[in-house]
């Protein structure tokens, strides 16, 4: 979804007072209309996640009822519980971007309407635009952070990232009061293991440099290796080139950034994007951010023995780490919380012991997040084997019970040696 246009205000401060005020009434209109759209969009979005997360629930319902009666028809129904949650995070995605541009749009409009009753639009012409950041914008580096703190667990990469965000904000500053800058990179490396929150990070950092003016967007393009190099001479350039060019004005997240780097194959090409990312850097000054992702040790082999430039370029590393067992709970509780369902009788004990046994038994590829969802997710096909073999749940063309739908009793939650990722 492409971000729409906001009415651009430019008033020339040779014109009188009272008709900059009306130029004003006009945006001001027009910006307003262009808000409640956004949030009026945001509610329908919100509206159909609602209704299909309804649908999901009978599709999982109906999808183990066939199981358990041996109907061929159960991966149909399964098929279906797929694109329902799939369709589900697209749209929590949806409203999550919607919210931020009616904050942004908005506070632009109070911004810029403080300055005009100051007077500070007519004492002081409006300087060009550079084209290489955009606006400050408080509200929504402040939104930015508390997101960040709302993250669970994390306490020293929020330590990190709020060093690095106060780092952020004096640069701005800086640069806005026209003063020098030491030349300093904000591009970023994170390592950690699968499911230890990078992403959700980097669209947090994505959202703060735009809050601070250092981007013109919080956009954030992700891309792999795959991506980024060919299959023959001279078309790994291209694929870089083309990646960096969709990413420009935002944030570049490289997951598995480590397989840039393969001196044990012959005739990889992982050398070639290295070096075109790096020019890219120095093409795209201000208008491109880069985080390379992956495990400790192979991105601290990249970093070590692929281009030298990258070693000056990608000089700050925050380390993820896994997390500890009283978070994977808290995890687990807030995926119940956020989908309507509650915890009764000794279903919660049970599931902290499970995550607990899980988090001893934890190797290289454990999944933190992504194995608390599955998990969840497990927790969810019990419940629906309860409920559909019980004779619990009334059927789909009747009178849905709620309170039994919303229910994880101890049943539905997989034992110590129950659950494999």
């Amino acid at each position: 979804m492409t971000e729409p246009a906001i009415p651009t205000m430019s008033p020339d401060n040779r014109n009188p007072l009272a008709a900059l005020q009306q130029k004003f009434d006009a945006h001001e209109r027009a910006a307003g209309e262009m808000i409640w759209q956004w949030r009026r969009r945001a509610e329908q979005a919100e509206a159909e996640r609602e209704r299909l997360s309804e649908a999901l629930l009978e599709a999982e319902a109906m999808a183990e009822f066939q199981v358990v009666r041996h109907e061929p028809d159960g991966s149909d129904w399964r098929s279906v519980a797929v694109s329902y949650r799939q369709r589900i995070r697209e749209l929590e995605d949806e409203v999550e971007l919607l919210k931020d541009w009616a904050l942004e749009a908005d506070a632009k409009v109070r911004a810029f309407e403080a300055d005009l009753e100051s007077g500070a639009l007519i004492r002081t012409p409006a300087k060009p635009d550079t084209g290489t950041a955009a606006a400050p914008n408080g509200t929504a580096g402040q939104a930015a952070m508390a997101r960040l703190e709302d993250l669970i667990g994390l306490a020293s990469v929020k330590r990190e990232v709020e060093q690095l965000m106060a780092l952020a904000e004096v640069r701005s500053t800086r640069q806005r009061a026209g003063m020098p800058n030491p030349d300093m990179s904000l591009h970023l490396v994170f390592t950690g293991n699968p499911g230890t929150g990078k992403t959700t990070v980097a669209r947090i950092v994505a959202q703060r440099y735009r809050g601070l003016g250092l981007l013109r967007t919080a956009k954030v393009t992700e891309a792999n290796r795959s991506d980024l190099i060919g299959g023959y001479i001279g078309q790994t350039a291209i694929k870089t080139r083309a990646v960096v060019e969709k990413a420009l004005d935002g944030v570049l997240f490289i997951d598995e950034a480590y397989a840039l780097h393969r001196p044990d194959v012959e005739a990889d090409y992982g050398a070639e994007a290295q070096e075109e990312l790096l020019k890219a850097l120095e093409d795209y000054r201000g208008r491109l951010i880069v985080i390379l992702a992956g495990y400790a040790e192979p991105m601290a082999a990249l970093l070590r023995d692929g281009n030298p430039g990258l070693r000056s370029r990608f000089g700050r590393v925050v380390d993820f780490p896994d997390y500890a067992p009283d978070e994977l709970m808290a995890i687990f509780e807030r995926f119940c919380t956020d989908q309507g369902y509650r915890l009764i009788g000794g279903a919660g004990r049970k599931a902290r012991r499970t995550l607990a046994r899980i988090h001893r038994a934890r190797g290289k590829q454990f999944g933190n997040g992504r194995t608390v969802r599955n998990f969840f997710e497990a927790c969810l096909m019990r419940q629906a084997s309860r409920l559909t073999t019980s004779g619990l749940m009334k059927p789909i063309t009747g009178k849905i019970d709620r309170a039994r739908l919303n229910e994880l009793t101890d049943v539905d939650i997989p034992g110590e040696t129950e659950f494999r990722e």
